[in-house]
C-alpha cells in the first residue's frame, strides 16, 4: 500500500488514514507499514491523521467527515479495512465530489470498492487474494493428514486493483500481479 500510495501522490502530499478495529493486529500491521514505508520512501508524503472507528460503519462515514473537515488540505485518503472505502464514497457524494477532487484508495475488493473504482471514486484497491486461501487451507491440511511438515505461515500475496486490470480481474479473481 505504501508504494501505491507514493506512486500515485508522485512521492509527495498529504495524507488521511481511516482504521477499523485499533487493537486488530493486520490493520495495526497495514498502517505500521505504510508509516514505515513512507518514512524511508517517500518522506514527502505526510501523514495529517489516523483515525479508527472502531468496526463501526456509522462512525466510518462520521469519522471521515471530520477528518476531511479538520484537514481540507489534503490530498488522498486511505481506507485500512473493508468499510473505509463505502464511508469515503459515501461522503464524497455528500460533497459532490470525485477522485479527482481528492484521491481514495483503499485495502478489499468488496463490492461497494469495486464499483467505486468503475464510477471514478477510487484510484486504487489493495487486496489480499482471499479466494486462494480456500484451497490452501486444504491442501495445508491434506499434508498434514499426510504427515508432511507446513509452514507456520503462508503469505498469498495481494494485488493492486486499477481501472487498468479491472476487468482482467474481474473475469479471473485469481489473477496475480506481476512483479
Amino acid at each position: 500500500m505504501g508504494s501505491v500510495i507514493a506512486r500515485d501522490l508522485n512521492g509527495k502530499g498529504d495524507i488521511l488514514i481511516l482504521t477499523g478495529l485499533p487493537t486488530q493486529p493486520s490493520l495495526v500491521q497495514r498502517v505500521d507499514g505504510i508509516r514505515d514505508y513512507l518514512a524511508e520512501k517517500a518522506p514527502d508524503i505526510k501523514i495529517l491523521q489516523v483515525t479508527s472507528h472502531e468496526g463501526n460503519v456509522t462512525k466510518a462515514v462520521s469519522d471521515t467527515e471530520n477528518m476531511v473537515e479538520a484537514n481540507p488540505g489534503f490530498d488522498a485518503i486511505i481506507g485500512i479495512d473493508a468499510n473505509t472505502g463505502p464511508a469515503f464514497m459515501n461522503v464524497w457524494r455528500q460533497k459532490g465530489w470525485t477522485g479527482a477532487d481528492k484521491m481514495i484508495i483503499v485495502f478489499d475488493d468488496v463490492p461497494d470498492n469495486l464499483r467505486g473504482l468503475q464510477d471514478g471514486y477510487v484510484k486504487s484497491i489493495v487486496s489480499q487474494r482471499e479466494l486462494i486461501w480456500a484451497q490452501d487451507t486444504l491442501d495445508l491440511m491434506n499434508a498434514l493428514l499426510d504427515g508432511k511438515e507446513v509452514p507456520d505461515y503462508t503469505d498469498t500475496g495481494t494485488v493492486e486493483i486499477t481501472l487498468d486490470n479491472l476487468d482482467s480481474y474481474m473475469e479471473d479473481p485469481f489473477w496475480e500481479e506481476e512483479d
